[in-house]
């Protein structure tokens, strides 16, 4: 199944139903904002919470990013199975602008 989630001018706290296959939500977490331009997070424990699905075959994944600031190894996204259990993360290096995919 193909999985689409648009957060561009969705509303503070509430899911966001992905767009193709209509099963699966993203839920807030500690209290991210959103707009126009997409969900903002506030760097410190915000994040959004997607439903549990099974991955297989070719994936992409876009997302658009804009920092403020630069923290130290700054998450964009980890989806795994639990700390340090199959992750599959996109960050910035250290404190740096330079991008890991891991």
């Amino acid at each position: 199944a193909h999985h689409f989630w648009d957060f561009r001018g969705c509303t503070d706290g509430a899911t966001v139903t992905d767009r193709i296959a209509k099963d699966l939500i993203a839920m807030p977490k500690n209290g991210p904002s959103c707009g126009a331009d997409g969900v903002s997070v506030d760097g410190n424990d915000d994040w959004i919470n997607l439903a549990d699905w099974t991955w297989g075959g070719t994936t992409s994944i876009e997302v658009y990013v804009k920092y403020d600031s630069i923290d130290n190894l700054g998450m964009i996204f980890d989806f795994s199975n639990g700390a340090s259990n199959n992750n599959f993360m996109l960050y910035n290096s250290g404190t740096t602008s330079t991008i890991v995919w891991n």
